[in-house]
């Protein structure tokens, strides 16, 4: 009976309680407050930008090769005889906004350094060449004395001209060498060299 009753004893006492809690009306009254607001600016400034895209290398390097450079290799008799080339497709990426570009080149010398083999010290700045797209190629040693108009143009001076990210090809070659070269070049030990140089490009306008 003590279980029953008290059981009947909480449900009408709840029951009560709902009930009083029913009745009586509400006193929050909802605050409304001042709305709040923030300007938000979108700025575009002018800006012109080169970079390197990438060297143009894969698979495995070859001996004396650099895999953050580009690498021209001679290995064949053909190669001697006729020079080498290398074409990079997307060579450099260049944006421009607020106007057209163009792109210079220059180079941190006006030959090339040996970095490794026993040949003579220097190669001639002559015999290798620098070429933007479809402007004319440029010898290192022009390039090493002063900055160079590589003939890559796109636009004019006003902002419709502007581009974001557009991929440049370039092509470097080295030329023929004659037995003399060889033999200045590689020294008496016969190993393998290497002559390297710094090719630096800026973009401007137009």
């Amino acid at each position: 009976m003590k279980k029953i009753a008290l059981l009947i004893a909480t449900v009408f006492a709840t029951a009560i309680g709902a009930q009083a809690q029913q009745g009586q009306p509400s006193t929050t009254t909802p605050v409304t407050e001042n709305p709040t607001n923030v300007k938000l600016n979108v700025i575009l400034h002018p800006t012109l930008s080169v970079e390197l895209a990438n060297y143009g290398n894969s698979g495995t390097l070859g001996h004396l090769e650099e895999a953050d450079a580009v690498n021209l290799v001679y290995k064949t008799a053909a190669d001697y005889t006729n020079g080498v080339s290398k074409t990079i497709t997307n060579h450099l990426k260049a944006t421009s906004i607020g106007s057209g570009f163009k792109i210079n080149a220059s180079a941190s010398l006006d030959h090339l350094a040996r970095t490794a083999g026993a040949g003579v010290a220097t190669m001639d700045g002559t015999k290798v060449t620098v070429k933007v797209g479809g402007g004319a190629a440029k010898v290192i040693r022009d390039l090493g004395q002063s900055a160079q108009d590589m003939g890559y143009v796109v636009g004019n001076n006003n902002s419709t001209a502007s581009t974001v990210g557009e991929f440049i090809d370039v092509t470097y070659a080295a030329g023929s060498l004659s037995s003399a070269d060889v033999q200045n070049y590689l020294g008496a030990n016969g190993n393998a060299a290497r002559y390297t140089v710094n090719v630096v490009y800026t973009i401007t306008a137009p």
